[in-house]
């Protein structure tokens, strides 16, 4: 019974009309034989100069520290490489055949869109593959300095594999959402050139992390550093294969599990900051904190947009299967979100922080996600549903959690009473675990927390009250 369960997930991966077709037709392009070509020569550039230029050691002990040194350079050499060429080979892959006007037929036919997503990334990963293993007999050359284990170089493949996956996944995600290739292949690149500009600071303590085998927390609740960054990256891994899923063929059952796998990630990945602001020793730092609320709202807040959408499905019996599903409704993210937020809040009182100050940080960040959705809600179904709702949600949290500090930033001693102090949360979060300014609002003086919420509750009301103007007014016509 095993061999033959394990004969079936073999030739459903491999026995794929999508996959054989990519891999007849792409591998005999003129540019992946460049791209191998000049993938080889950068690589072997790299170790001859790295070789004629290394001086002669004058004690056989040094050789292992060079031998580190070149693995160290072929490996960066090649993850810049494998994260240059994967996008490139996927970001066509679907926004193409909507070009050539072939997907409708791909949709039509009785293949599942499982199967054309693994057959489309197969293609990708499979010259990914080739070009690691061509690059076998230089990284070789390591092994006849010393320094590195076996074990440490199937740990880098390893590690380009995970990135040449996530970077195909990246690609074919935009060539999925896009009608054309070249938005497709911008957004993607632009994404990886983001990513890397935000990571770069952290990236240097993360590989010494890595090497010298850190672990989140201590004791018996010890989690490898390694191992908590792999089960994050096969998260968003399932994340935007779901999502490439969903784009082709828009269905309850890829939105559901998609629910299903952020409800685990965010509880998860709450539990392991809780996790370190108990066991480590300088989360009683006030701006530390403080960053850390904010952080986690406004993760909390972009991640509620993703289930406030109200698009319906075409087919009823989906829209049926959509309204009778409890992932489907915003009051249970809202509380997801609580609940994660919630673990924060318990680690910090299990410190010895102000029960106070973190019951109020709570309610702050209740308060926001309420607020906030039905704002967004009401303004969408005001402008009568014509802009796509993530733009309109999205639009409205970068305006409220960027512009109205950028005073902040350029002029600390800001005017307190400015409304963009009340209308941000993350001045108020922060106000909870530092000091910040008074507010003064109609002769009162408030602090900003109970700024904040006044002012989200009467744009709350506001909103609902021209909801309800709407309705009555539009009552007797109809």
């Amino acid at each position: 019974m095993r061999g033959s369960g394990v004969r079936r997930i073999l030739d459903f991966l491999l026995d794929n009309p999508i996959l054989i077709k990519e891999l007849r037709i792409g591998l005999r392009e003129r540019k992946i034989f460049l791209l191998q070509s000049l993938y080889l020569v950068i690589l072997g550039s790299a170790t001859a100069m790295f070789l004629f230029s290394a001086s002669a050691p004058s004690d056989l002990l040094e050789l292992p520290e060079q031998g580190r040194l070149l693995h160290g350079i072929l490996f960066w050499s090649q993850l810049t490489m494998v994260i240059l060429i994967t996008p490139s080979l996927t970001c066509g892959q679907i926004s193409g055949e909507r070009e050539n006007h072939s997907l409708d037929l791909l949709r039509a036919s009785r293949l599942r869109t499982v199967e054309i997503v693994l057959g489309k990334l197969g293609y990708a990963l499979a010259y990914v593959g080739l070009l690691l293993v061509s690059s076998l007999p230089m990284v070789a050359v390591v092994f006849l300095l010393g320094g590195v284990a076996p074990a440490e170089v199937v740990a880098a493949f390893g590690v380009l594999a995970l990135v040449a996956a996530l970077a195909g996944l990246l690609g074919l995600f935009f060539s999925a959402r896009e009608h054309k290739t070249s938005h497709a292949t911008n957004q993607a690149y632009g994404v990886l050139i983001l990513g890397f500009i935000l990571g770069i600071s952290a990236l240097p303590g993360l590989v010494e992390g890595l090497s010298q085998g850190q672990t989140l927390g201590t004791g018996i609740l010890a989690i490898p550093l390694w191992l908590y960054l792999l089960l994050n990256a096969l998260c968003l891994a399932a994340f935007l294969f779901l999502k490439i899923q969903n784009h082709l063929r828009r269905r309850v059952a890829h939105e559901s599990w998609l629910g299903r796998l952020f409800l685990g990630s965010w509880l998860a990945n709450c539990g392991v900051l809780g996790l370190l602001m108990t066991t480590g020793n300088s989360w009683s730092d006030p701006e530390l904190v403080a960053a850390t609320w904010c952080a986690a709202l406004v993760v909390a807040l972009a991640s509620l947009g993703c289930f406030l959408d109200p698009r319906p499905f075409a087919a009823p019996r989906e829209e049926a299967l959509r309204r009778s599903g409890l992932t489907f409704r915003p009051g249970f993210w809202i509380g997801v979100l609580l609940a994660g937020l919630a673990l924060i809040a318990g680690a910090q009182a299990t410190l010895g922080a102000s029960l106070a100050q973190v019951v109020s940080t709570l309610g702050l960040c209740a308060g926001m996600l309420v607020f906030f959705s039905w704002v967004t809600r009401g303004l969408h179904a005001l402008l009568g549903g014509r802009p796509r709702f993530a733009a309109l949600y999205y639009s409205l949290l970068s305006a409220i959690l960027v512009l109205p500090t950028l005073p902040l930033a350029a002029e600390p001693s800001a005017p307190s009473f400015w409304l963009g102090l009340q209308i941000s949360p993350l001045p108020a979060v922060w106000s909870l675990w530092d000091d910040m300014p008074q507010v003064h609002l109609a002769g009162l003086e408030l602090d900003l927390p109970s700024a904040c919420m006044l002012c989200w509750l009467g744009l709350a009301a506001l909103v609902g009250a021209l909801r309800l103007w709407r309705r009555t007014r539009s009552g007797p016509e109809a």
